[in-house]
């Protein structure tokens, strides 16, 4: 996932990216982000996201179940901090 605020250079890097390094693994996705975390938790894929932690809370609160059952989740936000997942069983597999 990445935010607005994310310049389309990067963007085209992060995708280009993906499509090498995890062809199977990695979408990139243009649609409303309420949509693509809602089937993401249902699948129970892991998220990556590139946009601000706020935004990535409000978009995943009303999926939060509870650690065992939610995907892992981790934001790079604006600044290229990382703050780690709300799964501590799904970290690993989604670093893998």
């Amino acid at each position: 996932l990445m935010g607005d605020g994310i310049s389309k250079a990067l963007r085209e890097r992060v995708a280009a990216a993906a499509r090498l390094y995890a062809p199977a693994a990695c979408t990139c996705y243009d649609g409303p982000l309420r949509d693509l975390i809602r089937d993401l938790f249902q699948s129970g894929e892991g998220i990556v996201a590139i946009c601000s932690l706020g935004a990535v809370v409000r978009l995943i609160a009303p999926h939060l179940r509870d650690k065992y059952r939610d995907p892992a989740v981790v934001v790079l936000d604006e600044a290229g901090r990382q703050w780690p997942d709300w799964s501590p069983a799904g970290q690993s597999a989604l670093f893998r």
